[in-house]
């Protein structure tokens, strides 16, 4: 999966992080924390925008978001399916959700 150069760089200090905390662990943060701290999230959205956002938004939703954005974005299936790890274009456009305000400047 490709990274940017700011991302390499970032990993790179959390490893080196990791070795000086002794745990060999990239992050210092348990995937439960991370689940209980995504649907804290949400919650409080939901709290504060009177239950209209977020309805039943999951942690696996950012992923068809993030595909989305990419593609409107300009990168083509084959470059988003590498960064997204999708492996074939049916799985891609499955999770593909384009705006329909970018489509309609598309064909202008």
């Amino acid at each position: 999966m490709p990274l940017s150069p700011k991302a390499v760089t970032t990993l790179s200090a959390q490893k080196s992080a990791a070795i000086q905390r002794l745990d060999s662990h990239l992050f210092a943060v348990t995937p439960h924390a991370v689940t209980t701290a995504f649907r804290r999230a949400v919650s409080r959205v939901r709290r504060e925008s009177s239950d209209k956002f977020c309805v039943d938004l999951r942690f696996h939703d950012l992923r068809d978001e993030a595909v989305s954005r990419l593609l409107e974005r300009g990168f083509n299936v084959t470059e988003v399916a590498s960064i997204s790890g999708h492996r074939s274009p049916q799985m891609l456009y499955s999770y593909c959700h384009l705006s329909a305000r970018m489509l309609t400047m598309k064909l202008d």
